[in-house]
């Protein structure tokens, strides 16, 4: 039996999740067991078609402002932890959680909380309103699993851990863990994006699209190692990620890229508008000097150095729904005038 393996066996042991028959309560295919330190837990162990297993658990604390936790932990194969997991329920769109943005790693190097509280939260609902869930997974080595839970019970138990801990607010709502530790196996999680000893701070897929795509310098070249890539939460199900492309100057070009973890799930290539004077408003995959106002929500793009549409450009666009709406653009009409964007003629507003 491999050593991680017998660790990740043992750590369930210890703390409950693979508890005997004889001290868990059975509710369908789901045993709950409560104590008053680690307050009460549910589980099942799924297994698929090739002899993969993996256990689906919930826990909530004891304190009476506790929320649920939702977490998995692969058993065979073992889980590839650099790459994302998905769950669909009864054959319905997938929810995929991306490493250290929806998912991370606590107590063992396999047991996965989910850590976005949206995506939970509608993972949970599902859960509770389905018959069978499916556990997606590419394990360590490469590859694929398919892990299959079955679901009668779930509801249940939860009422009956309701009971045990004295809740009779009905609560189903799902927080990331607040006390417990991180587990070291996902510590650099966000270590360098390509090339030396750190996991991919970045989705495989992005990188393989950024690097399919003709004019973009290596990021570990000497031009780019010091630039770091735009990571941003657009919303529960989307991620932001800007990888330099090019560097001339003061000036670094970003492609952009969305990655969508939710419902159907998938990376999206972005385009946004350009202006110039010259060739009136063309579309883009590079945008200069990109910073994201997590406040406000808005991507922000500003060079004021030369090159093939004019002299400079300012443009800020805003998150909605599902893809970026331009508020406002600006242009550089003359390379030896004002460096300050806000005094450049204004080639469009959002109305307001």
């Amino acid at each position: 039996m491999p050593l991680r393996l017998l660790i990740s066996i043992l750590t369930l042991l210890c703390t409950g999740l693979m508890a005997r028959a004889d001290d868990t309560t059975p509710s369908g295919h789901w045993r709950m067991k409560c104590n008053d330190v680690q307050g009460c837990r549910i589980v099942t162990r799924g297994m698929g078609p090739n002899g993969e297993e993996a256990i689906l658990a919930l826990r909530r604390l004891p304190s009476s402002d506790s929320r649920w936790h939702i977490l998995t932990t692969p058993l065979a194969p073992l889980i590839d932890l650099t790459h994302p997991f998905a769950i669909g329920v009864d054959g319905g769109p997938k929810l995929t959680f991306n490493p250290g943005y929806d998912f991370r790693a606590y107590e063992s190097a396999d047991s996965l909380y989910m850590t976005n509280q949206g995506l939970a939260n509608r993972l949970l609902g599902a859960l509770m309103a389905g018959r069978a869930a499916t556990l997606y997974y590419e394990p360590a080595g490469g590859g694929s699993a398919v892990v299959l839970f079955k679901l009668d019970g779930l509801s249940a138990g939860l009422d009956w851990i309701d009971t045990q801990q004295q809740r009779t607010d009905g609560d189903r709502q799902v927080a990331a863990p607040t006390r417990l530790q991180p587990h070291a196996s996902m510590n650099d999680i966000r270590a360098p994006v390509g090339g030396g000893d750190g996991r991919p701070a970045l989705p495989e897929g992005v990188l393989a699209r950024h690097y399919g795509v003709q004019g973009c310098e290596d990021m570990t070249s000497s031009l780019l190692d010091a630039t770091t890539p735009l990571i941003a939460r657009l919303s529960d199900t989307a991620l932001l990620f800007g990888l330099p492309c090019t560097r001339s100057g003061p000036v670094t070009r970003y492609r952009l890229y969305v990655v969508e973890t939710g419902e159907i799930g998938g990376i999206e290539s972005l385009s946004f508008a350009r202006f110039s004077s010259g060739y009136g408003w063309t579309g883009t995959q590079a945008l200069a000097n990109i910073r994201f106002d997590e406040e406000a929500g808005e991507l922000i793009a500003q060079s004021a150095a030369a090159d093939l549409d004019g002299c400079g450009y300012y443009g800020r666009w805003k998150w909605q729904d599902i893809r970026f709406a331009l508020i406002e653009y600006r242009y550089r009409d003359t390379c030896n005038g004002a460096s300050n964007p806000m005094t450049w003629p204004q080639a469009y507003s959002a109305p307001h």
